[in-house]
């Protein structure tokens, strides 16, 4: 799936805006730079809000998935997705996709009227495949994606307010693997077989039952009606005591386990925005002492250096006295640091236990809720037998025979032999796929360790060329599914978030290309395009070197068209590459962009 064409009006801060991108699937991949000027901004950076990340990574997230890029950590309403002061939406993408038959053109084409109802529309070579509802027509576009949202946007688009595969706990991290690999064929075996066993096994208890009582009547039945009467009698009377012990039974009330479970969910939501401000926190503190480290560097570069200003050198004394309050400010920082990293971590650990307390008490409140439908039904099914037992006697009764057709019962012991026979033969097939596709299975725990080896491979692969095999990494996962990704500096392991901000920038954008290159073994049909969302910032130019040497070697192996949204220039003639570029200006004035141009 490549993107053709790109259309929209009044879609965020776009008037209107028909940017044509490629005219065949296998047109050679390019890569696109865009650089925005917001004439509406009087700072330093005056690209920022101009309406880059609009044009490419909000128009097409909206357009696959309905929803914004944005709302990551806050959800955003459709309706601040339609320009200021207008009162309808327009957003259409056209992508060229290959089929069975061939390369085709995807339409797919949103709309929304502001405080009214949002459209979908889908159209394939011009023809309308558009569903009767827009929940269907939703369906069919994630099945021509075949990747779901949260994959996407960790996958597909570098987005710098995106929570990444680093930066989750350890429960996030697994989910989120799960599914990349796309677990969810199995979770529908896994749930079919389950529900299979459990009816299967309730008809075994019911064939077991009515097999002893059908065996004790033939042992009896050549005795006379009288005797057989009595047992009869006898057994209707055990049913009756078993239903009243039945329906009276009493079962722990989940009302308060649920309380419970609410609480622990408002735990968990209090601890995710701890950890976003710890993360936030450690952000900003690494960006405060990465300043300090260059101002350090500057004034201790001031050594026996003249003042540009007054022709003069510069006072030792007054060089170490700005050098020792810089240190000082430095250590305050680095204490300031190693608390929020603790804090960090005791926040992830009070989140693994509380998501292990929630287990249990979901597990808990299973068996209670299961064990009330099968009392349901155990009672549902003695009140059927006191009914046929209840028609029996009345049969007796009203027969002058003293004797009984031993002959019916010793059919139904045979029906129900071979019914038993064939129910068993079941139970042990469904009990080895039952075990087979659990939860915490084997089978399981050996996929994701298998996949987990290959994405470590390709990481490394990554991480070695954007820090010339500087820094070394390794993805583990252990018997518990901590899914642990370690770095190496100088043969030692090194803390992720104890890196500067710049090194940590090479460390997630190694890891998406690790993702988007083993998600395109796993999926053939991903999306041959990679959006990148200022991915230069916060690096050094050897950095700004390596990233882009990196990025064109993606392109290389994956033909796929990046999009590189930035306002740092790509040093692409020092790489003397032969990569097709193209160069896409956006502007805003008076509170609108466009496409200003392309060349």
């Amino acid at each position: 799936m490549r993107i053709k064409s790109i259309k929209l009006k009044n879609f965020l801060s776009f008037g209107n805006v028909n940017l044509n991108l490629i005219q065949n699937i296998n047109d050679d991949p390019t890569l696109y730079v865009i650089d925005g000027i917001n004439y509406d901004n009087d700072s330093e950076d005056a690209s920022n809000g101009s309406g880059k990340s609009a044009l490419i990574g909000e128009s097409i997230t909206y357009n696959i998935y309905g929803k914004g890029l944005r709302g990551t950590r806050t959800k955003v309403r459709l309706n601040d997705m339609i320009k200021y002061g207008c009162q309808n939406m327009f957003n259409e993408v056209e992508y060229l996709i290959e089929t069975s038959d061939g390369p085709k053109s995807l339409v797919i084409t949103r709309s929304k009227q502001l405080d009214g109802a949002s459209t979908v529309n889908v159209s394939i070579d011009g023809e309308e495949k558009t569903k009767r509802t827009k929940q269907l027509s939703d369906k069919d576009i994630k099945l021509f994606i075949n990747i779901l949202p949260e994959v996407f946007s960790q996958v597909i688009i570098y987005y710098r307010d995106n929570i990444n595969l680093l930066s989750m706990n350890y429960g996030q991290r697994l989910d989120f693997f799960k599914n990349v690999i796309d677990l969810s064929l199995i979770d529908d075996y896994y749930n079919k077989i389950k529900d299979f066993k459990n009816m299967n096994d309730r008809f075994l208890d019911k064939l077991t039952y009515n097999y002893k009582n059908t065996k004790e009547i033939i042992d009896i039945v050549d005795e006379n009606r009288d005797k057989y009467k009595i047992y009869l009698e006898s057994k209707l009377n055990e049913l009756y005591n078993e239903l009243k012990i039945l329906e009276s039974k009493k079962f722990e009330d989940t009302e308060s386990l649920e309380t419970k479970l609410s609480e622990l969910d408002k735990q968990l939501g209090e601890l995710d925005k701890v950890i976003l401000d710890c993360q936030s926190n450690i952000t900003y503190t690494r960006k405060n002492m990465d300043k300090l480290e260059k101002e350090l560097k500057k004034i201790d570069s001031l050594v026996d250096v003249e003042c540009p200003t007054c022709k003069q050198y510069v006072p030792k004394k007054h060089i170490d006295s700005i050098s020792e309050r810089y240190k000082n400010e430095l250590n305050t920082l680095s204490n300031e640091l190693n608390k929020l990293l603790n804090n960090l971590d005791q926040a992830n650990a009070e989140k693994r236990k509380i998501n292990k307390d929630k287990s249990n008490l979901k597990e808990k409140i299973d068996k209670i809720n299961n064990a009330k439908i099968l009392n349901k039904q155990n009672i549902k099914n003695i009140k059927i037998e006191i009914n046929k037992l209840e028609n029996e006697i009345k049969e007796l009764q009203n027969t002058s025979d003293n004797t009984v057709d031993k002959n019916k019962y010793e059919k139904r012991l045979e029906a129900i032999t071979k019914a038993i026979n064939i129910r068993n033969n079941w139970k042990q097939n469904s009990e080895y796929w039952y075990n087979l596709f659990a939860p915490k299975s084997l089978l399981r725990s050996a996929i994701i360790r298998r996949y987990i080896n290959v994405l470590s491979d390709i990481f490394e692969y990554y991480v070695s060329k954007l820090y010339n095999n500087e820094i070394l990494s390794k993805i583990e996962i252990d018997d518990d599914g901590q899914i642990d990704i370690l770095l190496y500096k100088d043969n030692f392991e090194t803390n992720y978030w104890q890196m500067s901000s710049g090194e940590r920038k090479r460390i997630d954008i190694a890891m998406m290309f690790s993702l988007y290159e083993f998600t395109s073994y796993l999926n053939p049909n991903i999306p041959r395009f990679l959006i990148l969302d200022e991915i230069f910032d916060s690096l050094d130019y050897p950095g700004i070197r390596a990233v882009t040497e990196a990025l064109l070697d993606v392109q290389q192996r994956h033909k796929v068209d990046l999009f590189v949204i930035s306002h740092i220039p790509l040093p692409l003639e020092d790489l003397n590459t032969s990569t097709k570029v193209k160069h896409i200006l956006v502007t805003k004035r008076d509170k609108t962009s466009v496409v200003e141009s392309v060349s």
